[in-house]
């Protein structure tokens, strides 16, 4: 029976699977792969996607500072998905079975938005308590 390397951890897994036994992920023909973050310094990181992507410098930034969760490749057979993963190495990428890319930018991107308003008000009460504390000890 074929086997394939699984494009998330490299498990071996039958080719007819529907997911990998090591890490779930599911099995495809192809697959869509979005751009999660940034796991490098920013400078190299922004170089290296305008590189990949073939967009200018100001593209770039505002791709990698504003608009990520980010769609970057759709349809993608495993090779393409293991050259993106080696040309944006520094970078974390999810796959998403081919067509569930959008929706999963989505879900994902709302997820993140969720996140920012309880961080805000953490900050926001942290700083209040650190003014107090400052101004009883002046």
């Amino acid at each position: 029976m074929a086997c394939i390397p699984c494009p998330e951890c490299g498990h071996s897994v039958c080719r007819f699977a529907a997911s990998c036994p090591g890490c779930g992920m599911p099995m495809a023909s192809s697959y869509d792969v979005i751009l999660l973050g940034v796991a490098e310094e920013k400078e190299l990181a922004f170089i290296r996607y305008q590189n990949w992507a073939g967009v200018s410098a100001d593209t770039a930034r505002d791709d990698l500072l504003f608009r990520l969760p980010l769609l970057i490749a759709q349809k993608c057979s495993y090779e393409d998905v293991k050259g993106i993963q080696e040309a944006l190495g520094g970078f974390v990428l999810k796959l998403v079975p081919a067509g569930t890319g959008e929706d999963a930018v989505k879900k994902e991107g709302f997820s993140r938005k969720k996140l920012f308003l309880p961080c805000f008000l953490a900050c926001l009460a942290a700083l209040f308590v650190w003014s107090v504390v400052m101004a009883f000890l002046s």
